[in-house]
């Protein structure tokens, strides 16, 4: 059967690719007096190509007819369709994606534990949910504050400036707990909570020499640096919290002398059913000492969290609410924390994404927030003047080949330095951070202190706009605009002119010629036309939105297919180190089609004649002819008044036919489930552009 529908899929992709280009789309007039490049292409794209294809990417659903037939009308129609489709649940899961990538805020949990929260206890020793949920959570902590502030209608460059973030209790908790460490250039690490009497903990002395009681938190920590047998144990009682709990703090026997002392790793242990910490735990009786005080409705809460930053003279404040006080940190809207925290350069998803070292000292963080910010990369011809000599590091300073970009980039990584320790906590050195701090890129010559500068030097640069057009078209097209195209240059002027509203940024991207190639523009015919795969992201959502189920790819929710992990095969958007664009592959390859074949059969067996309400079932002619219409409808995007429709239907009937026939007599379940993936593999379904 598999020979027999390899054969089908041929045909199916035969038929596709010669309608895809077809049709003539007409002259797009603009009411803003703009006026396009009218010259037209080799082959004219027609709104039965572009309209789905715009529909897809932004929210992975298929065109209908009438959407089709209404820009058909009126190719002016687009832009009101698109303001429709934003209205739409899946455009905020698409726009999501587009943010983790664009903000560089994708993560591995290892990278995140290692690197933006690097302080003791926080490891992969967690319940397996509890962290992966946390960690996904940081992920997506940004991309849902950007996502927030185009909800509120504020500007888009906020993105760089703001200082509230989308966060639940567990995030809240978490960036506390990192923030109560001291940590400094050569990672020398010290515990706040072990400097400071706080009468809501009690830590006892359970040892062989002693009957224990209570001590405050300097006299456990001497006791404990001492030596001794036995377990040091912790008891809280934080008022106005309902859980009362104790646990050991160390279950080894005698330290050694030069141990640290860090109350806090135990407590955020238990906070989070770490097991190195709650083997001895009881909490308010509970019979499993295992429990977490963190309830499954904290890692969900997701609320905007205003972080302010504890000014350096309160030597001894400790981050407020306190990250053991879940109760208080439920209710709370405010975050206050010594490290600072400044639009999506202050997430701990872009801290594990981009460490750095003495060697390093920041410079890629600083040119990879220049990508972000405004899509420029620091190069030789990006300097608009000469650094001053004491912000350049000597040794670049005098070396031909390097001292072209460091005299640009030295200065701007001190934004970085200033604020900033290697690990990400509060920088408290200042003599480490000797030299001005300096904007010296593409036209714009700034000085300042800190990453909060740096931040509104970013927002207010002349190529934001231009920058943030680029990126979203590329996203779109995988092709990048050359600069200099007029078609890229009105649609900045749009974005700026509506004071970086982000949805005008999307109508104007989404309605251009750059992605419909409704008519002649610069980059067309300098690159020609992109047709490329659908990437993880697209297909996944794609695949969701049309099937109705909440993650068919299994990216990060169990799905009853178990996918997820074929979906690491396929290619997905990316960023590389000072590149200011990412990579977005769009070729198939072995590996790409074996693993989009895999995950269609894999969701077929679970849509196809399974469970008690099955979206297609092969029981008799009838439901086989509707399988039929609505694979093709729904599954390959084409809809019944397209030419393509009934080719389409009818290739996926022959195909079942072909399969219930001598030789192969397959089953009508396996031989509907098999057209299921021939219209899941196909060329509407597994690329963009067609």
């Amino acid at each position: 059967m598999e020979a027999r529908r390899r054969t089908a899929r041929a045909a199916l992709c035969a038929a596709a690719l010669a309608a895809a280009l077809g049709g003539c789309s007409g002259k797009t007039k603009s009411t803003d007096g703009y006026t396009p490049d009218t010259a037209p292409f080799a082959e004219q794209v027609g709104p039965s190509t572009y309209v789905p294809k715009v529909k897809t990417l932004l929210t992975g659903l298929p065109a209908t007819d009438d959407e089709i037939q209404r820009v058909a009308a009126n190719p002016a129609a687009l832009p009101g369709l698109i303001d429709e489709w934003m209205r739409l649940a899946p455009f905020e899961a698409r726009m999501l994606d587009f943010f983790r990538n664009a903000f560089q805020q994708r993560v591995q949990g290892l990278d995140l534990i290692s690197q933006s929260l690097d302080i003791p206890g926080f490891d992969v020793t967690w319940a397996g949910t509890v962290r992966d949920t946390l960690v996904y959570g940081f992920e997506d902590g940004f991309p849902r504050t950007a996502w927030q502030l185009v909800q509120e209608g504020r500007p888009f460059n906020e993105t760089l400036t703001t200082r509230r973030y989308m966060m639940t209790t567990a995030m809240m908790a978490a960036m506390a707990y990192a923030d109560m460490f001291d940590v400094d250039d050569e990672g020398n690490t010290r515990d706040r909570l072990s400097q400071v009497t706080n009468q809501a903990l009690v830590f006892d002395a359970i040892a062989t020499n002693a009957s224990g009681g209570p001590l405050t938190i300097e006299e456990s920590s001497a006791q404990f640096r001492a030596g001794g047998s036995g377990q040091w144990v912790w008891r809280v009682n934080v008022p106005g919290m309902t859980e009362t709990c104790s646990g050991a703090l160390h279950s080894a026997g005698p330290p050694e002398a030069d141990d640290e002392y860090w109350p806090s790793q135990a407590l955020f242990g238990v906070l989070f059913a770490n097991p190195q910490y709650t083997t001895t735990t009881a909490c308010s009786g509970a019979a499993n000492q295992a429990q977490p005080w963190v309830r499954a409705s904290d890692l969900d809460d997701w609320r905007m969290v205003t972080i302010e930053q504890i000014p350096i003279y309160e030597n001894g404040a400790l981050p407020s609410p306190y990250f053991w006080d879940l109760a208080a940190l439920r209710t709370s809207t405010t975050l206050r924390l010594k490290s600072p925290h400044v639009g999506f350069m202050g997430t701990p998803a872009w801290f594990a994404n981009w460490p750095t070292n003495e060697s390093n000292q920041a410079r890629v963080t600083a040119n990879q927030a220049l990508i972000v910010a405004i899509g420029k990369s620091i190069i030789p011809s990006a300097a608009v003047a000469p650094a001053p000599a004491s912000a350049t590091d000597a040794a670049h300073a005098t070396d031909p080949a390097c001292a072209a970009c460091h005299v640009v980039l030295d200065p701007l990584r001190q934004f970085f330095r200033q604020s900033y320790t290697f690990n990400y906590h509060e920088q408290r050195d200042y003599t480490a951070v000797a030299g001005p701090a300096g904007f010296f890129v593409d036209g714009m010559r700034q000085t300042g202190t800190g990453v909060g500068d740096l931040a509104n030097i970013l927002a207010a640069h002349p190529h934001y706009a231009i920058g943030w057009a680029q990126k979203l078209q590329f996203w779109a097209t995988s092709n990048v605009a050359d600069e200099s195209d007029p078609e890229l240059q009105h649609i900045a002027s749009i974005f700026a002119g509506s004071r970086h509203d982000f949805r005008a940024l999307v109508r104007a991207v989404f309605s251009s010629s750059l992605v419909t190639l409704a008519h002649g523009n610069e980059t067309y015919r300098a690159q020609g036309v992109t047709v490329g795969i659908a990437r993880r992201d697209q297909l996944c959502a794609a695949l969701s939105a049309r099937l109705g189920v909440r993650d068919a790819c299994e990216a990060r929710f169990d799905a009853p297919w178990n996918v997820g992990y074929l979906t690491q095969m396929i290619a997905d958007d990316g960023y590389y180190r000072a590149a200011e664009l990412p990579a977005m592959p769009r070729r198939p390859d072995l590996f790409y089609r074996a693993s989009v074949e895999e995950i269609c059969q894999r969701i077929a067996n679970s849509q196809v004649d399974s469970g008690t309400n099955p979206r297609y079932t092969s029981a008799n002619a009838t439901s086989r002819a509707a399988a039929f219409e609505d694979l093709v409808t729904t599954i390959m995007g084409i809809p019944p008044a397209d030419p393509r429709h009934a080719p389409a239907v009818q290739l996926l009937t022959g195909h079942y036919t072909a399969a219930t026939t001598t030789p192969v007599i397959a089953s009508r379940t396996d031989a509907l489930r098999s057209a299921f993936v021939l219209a899941c593999t196909s060329p509407t379904s597994a690329l963009i552009g067609l």
